[in-house]
């Protein structure tokens, strides 16, 4: 629970905001992808590892190819897109305060789950 204080509740994300994602010839993977937008972005998007601890993201989101439909996007409309590729097996959920993009099937009580969509 996140209390109205808390620094996430004062200060939400904004899946609103424009994104520019350039996608190169030789490289339209899901990880390219949610690399630039986490350079982008002022809060967190975090997403499932290749395992253990490491650095590097999980081989879905490395071998799964996305060509979205422009270079700039809302964050929201550039998520529903990776959902789309992805499918069922990701979950992609914007919390208060940063997006989680994982292999898993949950609730959270102050998550919105992202849908895919183009």
């Amino acid at each position: 629970m996140v209390k109205e204080s808390h620094f996430d509740s004062i200060y939400p994300i904004d899946l609103g905001l424009e994104a520019r994602v350039v996608q190169p010839e030789g490289d339209r993977s899901v990880a390219e992808v949610l690399r630039q937008l986490k350079d982008q972005l002022a809060y967190t998007v975090r997403y499932q590892n290749a395992g253990g601890r490491s650095r590097r993201p999980h081989t879905d989101l490395v071998e799964t190819q996305v060509s979205l439909r422009s270079e700039e996007s809302s964050v929201l409309n550039v998520l529903r897109q990776v959902k789309t590729v992805l499918g069922e097996e990701w979950q992609i959920t914007a919390l208060p305060g940063y997006v989680i993009i994982y292999k898993e099937n949950e609730r959270y009580i102050h998550g919105e789950v992202i849908q895919a969509g183009w």
